[in-house]
């Protein structure tokens, strides 16, 4: 088994790539993001933070096909993709990937969100992989997002 040392940066890099894109991911609303639509569709500024405190940005943006991309703005990141299931009720559990090419590792994250007054909550974990597959760590915390109006 191969050692790799993964930092919080590179920790919380690969969480809000993730984590924006599974909890937007959520919805099976129709229509855009716009404030007020009550939707998951469109595109979401997410705002996350870890267990640690550290805290980060994102955009990520939902079709109503179940694939969602994630953009991660600070610190500036990876992009993920995922699929979505909704669990009815304005929640959702989502999973998705993620990689970084600058050391050849990868994260998959879960999450577990949803919808209130036009906002995104919820809770999100990453698992951690190194070059070679084998789990190297996680990384657990909260997020929240709003629609990116146009």
């Amino acid at each position: 088994m191969s050692e790799l040392t993964i930092n919080r940066r590179q920790a919380v890099r690969a969480a809000a790539g993730v984590a924006a894109g599974g909890l937007l991911v959520a919805g099976a609303g129709v229509g855009s993001a716009a404030a007020g639509s009550g939707s998951f569709l469109g595109s979401w500024l997410i705002h996350y933070e870890d267990m640690d405190g550290n805290k980060g940005l994102a955009v990520a943006s939902i079709v109503d096909n179940g694939i969602f991309i994630t953009n991660e703005v600070r610190p500036a990141g990876s992009i993920g993709t995922g699929s979505w299931e909704d669990k009815g009720d304005d929640r959702f559990k989502a999973t998705a990937w993620n990689s970084n090419s600058a050391d050849d590792t990868s994260g998959m994250l879960e999450v577990w969100g949803k919808l209130k007054d036009d906002k995104l909550s919820g809770k999100f974990k990453v698992t951690f992989y190194d070059s070679d597959g084998n789990e190297a760590g996680t990384l657990e915390g909260t997020f929240w997002g709003e629609p990116l109006e146009a």
